[in-house]
């Protein structure tokens, strides 16, 4: 009788445990593979930008700061098919990859991730970590000084702009004949709502849109999104290309955009920083000169680890440096305050990239 009552507690024992671990919540990681598979290309071969999907404009850009027989590398390769099916094959759910990092995004459960990580191919597993985008400050007012920093007469009428663009000295480079013609700037964000409707952005030149949420070539709000969803990315995008002249002018207008929808403003989920890379990649791709972002974070790392080599967000805008593309990005208008270190997000501790932070009209 005492056997059976044993045999029968540990049959139940193991029934729970097995539960148990189906129930595991999953986690989101990047996989880092050892090497490419058998993926092979000759960087020389006629055609063979054309086939890695690199633009005839990424290779004029990328000429500029690296030599002729330098425009490609193994980080224009794809991530290995064959390593991506294995990964899959476990059970886990793929969220995305990238070339520049060689890995893959995924969401699996810890015994999930024990047969992943035991894989020969793989390299490293780190946790996948959600973006933010740093809050707006609104004032309730309009701004009334206007500083006498413009060494000219301005040749626009700026408008409530003006203020902005006349402290750090845009109207000087506007007077010169200077904007953003000819110029290619991909932004990230959360959307870009009105760009063909408003009066300030519908003849913005767009080259290209593409939502990464939801894999649809809009950046606009959908119907099920928040409210608020595309607000912030209509903000920044004005900000930089805007022209209304009387009201609104940007600091880059006459440029041309390429426009990334990655973040979720219902909630702050892990995948938003896959998303990210993979605009990040597409950009660079697609020819972009300058890309402009607005958003980042913190909560998950600390502040030591804004090493410039820690977060996924600052390895991925070190590569884009590398292929001459000038990363723009928030510094994180986190403030001061007790509970801080300091104030800087990822990926502004990036290396050969502009981190930008904030000031008031009157400073």
């Amino acid at each position: 009788m005492n056997s059976l009552r044993i045999h029968t507690l540990l049959v139940f024992s193991l029934f729970a445990i097995n539960i148990a671990a189906s129930q595991s919540p999953s986690t989101r990681l990047w996989v880092f593979f050892r090497d490419r598979g058998q993926v092979r290309i000759d960087f020389t071969a006629p055609g063979a930008a054309r086939d890695l999907g690199i633009s005839d404009r990424a290779l004029w850009r990328r000429g500029k700061v690296l030599p002729a027989n330098r425009l490609l590398d193994e980080r224009d390769l794809p991530v290995a098919q064959e390593y991506v099916d294995q990964i899959g094959s476990t059970g886990s759910r793929i969220l995305g990859t990238s070339r520049w990092l060689n890995a893959v995004a995924v969401e699996a459960s810890p015994a999930q991730r024990q047969s992943i990580t035991a894989l020969a191919f793989v390299r490293s597993t780190d946790p996948v970590l959600p973006m933010k985008h740093p809050p707006v400050d609104f004032s309730p007012t309009l701004p009334q000084l206007i500083f006498p920093k413009s060494s000219s007469t301005p040749s626009l009428d700026y408008g409530f702009s003006f203020t902005q663009l006349n402290n750090i000295r845009v109207v000087d480079v506007h007077n010169l004949g200077i904007n953003g013609s000819g110029v290619v700037i991909g932004m990230i964000d959360n959307g870009f709502n009105n760009h063909r409707s408003h009066t300030a952005l519908r003849n913005i030149r767009l080259i290209d849109e593409y939502d990464f949420i939801h894999g649809i070539q809009s950046t606009q709000r959908q119907p099920w999104e928040t409210s608020s969803q595309g607000n912030h990315g209509q903000y920044t995008l004005s900000a930089v290309g805007g022209f209304h002249e009387g009201f609104l002018v940007g600091a880059a207008f006459g440029a041309s955009f390429i426009l990334a929808k990655t973040e979720m403003d219902s909630t702050e989920v892990p995948q938003e920083e896959v998303l990210y890379v993979q605009a990040l990649e597409w950009m660079e791709q697609r020819g972009a000169d300058v890309v402009s972002t607005s958003i980042g974070y913190i909560d998950w790392y600390s502040y030591d680890s804004l090493d410039g080599r820690t977060a996924i967000t600052s390895k991925a805008a070190r590569v884009a440096a590398s292929k001459g593309v000038l990363l723009v990005t928030a510094m994180g208008n986190e403030r001061t305050g007790a509970t801080q270190t300091g104030t800087l997000i990822a990926p502004a501790d990036a290396d050969s990239i502009i981190s930008v932070g904030a000031t008031y009209s009157d400073y």
